[in-house]
């Protein structure tokens, strides 16, 4: 590891060499316990500056893991300005994290764009663990015909700052979109909504949160309305990188997804497994019949 440090990270014909260098050190590293891992990864100084985006992951200056922050900078791909830190965050925006995450945005915008073109009247779009927003700004500034137009999207976040900056970057749509700065679990949704997204919060859960959370957002979609939620998959062959600097996800298969969805026993939903094109996002669409 030194010796990547030294000389300002690695090349790109060097990442399965160091990946498989980071399998190691997580692995031996988690022997002793997460708190040990991170105290390890904080030696190293490239994880010790939120100048690269895996120091920012280990620092968590928002006190979280996953906050906003961080996924807006994998969003845009954010790199250093400095060249001895530059190829460590190109190494950063190459993880299978990294793609999948940008990945997830796309899909997003897709399933926005289809869920309001299939409707008669208005959508109404519920997005849950909002985080920055850029997939709704993306969404909204791709087209200004009658069907986005007049979509209408709530997002709900519980960190005060991600509320702060996607209002700043929604500026243009504040006609459309909506803010509540809550946790998801104390917050009442007396209103009913054509699509309920979810893109990075179910993988933080335990089961039985997981369940709880599913069975609430579930009352709340409209006949004909569909609930998605993401989450990581055995397949992120970044997870010891991630875990390696702290951010540690709930990563399930399709089956445990829908095995939870029985657990919920939602009445009147078909589920279905999807996935984004690199498959490590999975997502769960729970479709209401009337």
């Amino acid at each position: 590891m030194n010796d990547f440090i030294q000389k300002g990270g690695p090349e790109e014909n060097e990442y399965d060499c160091l990946s498989a260098l980071f399998d190691d050190l997580y692995a031996a590293a988690a022997l002793q316990g997460e708190r040990e891992a991170m105290e390890i990864a904080r030696k190293f100084d490239v994880f010790n500056t939120v100048d690269t985006n895996q120091g920012f992951v280990c620092i968590r200056p928002h006190g979280y893991p996953g906050d906003f922050e961080i996924i807006e900078r994998i969003y845009k791909a954010r790199t250093s300005s400095d060249p001895m830190l530059l190829r460590w965050d190109h190494y950063f925006h190459s993880s299978a994290g990294a793609r999948a995450v940008r990945a997830r945005k796309d899909y997003c915008i897709e399933l926005f764009d289809r869920v309001v073109r299939s409707k008669a009247s208005p959508a109404r779009i519920l997005n849950v663990a909002s985080g920055p927003c850029r997939d709704v700004f993306e969404f909204l500034s791709c087209s200004r015909d009658e069907p986005v137009l007049s979509t209408s999207i709530h997002c709900i976040d519980r960190d005060a700052n991600a509320i702060e900056y996607s209002r700043k970057l929604l500026a243009p749509f504040l006609d459309q979109v909506s803010f509540e700065n809550r946790n998801i679990f104390r917050c009442r949704l007396p209103d009913t909504y054509d699509l309920i997204w979810s893109a990075g919060l179910f993988d933080y859960l335990e089961d039985k949160l997981f369940v709880r959370l599913l069975e609430k957002l579930s009352r709340s979609v409209a006949p004909e309305g569909e609930l998605v939620i993401g989450n990581f998959s055995n397949r992120n062959t970044s997870r010891s990188y991630m875990e390696f600097a702290g951010w540690h996800l709930i990563h399930r298969d399709g089956d445990d997804l829908l095995d939870l969805a029985k657990e919920a026993a939602l009445s009147g939903f078909l589920a279905r497994i999807d996935q984004e094109p690199n498959g490590i996002n999975l997502f769960m669409h729970l479709a209401r019949h009337s």
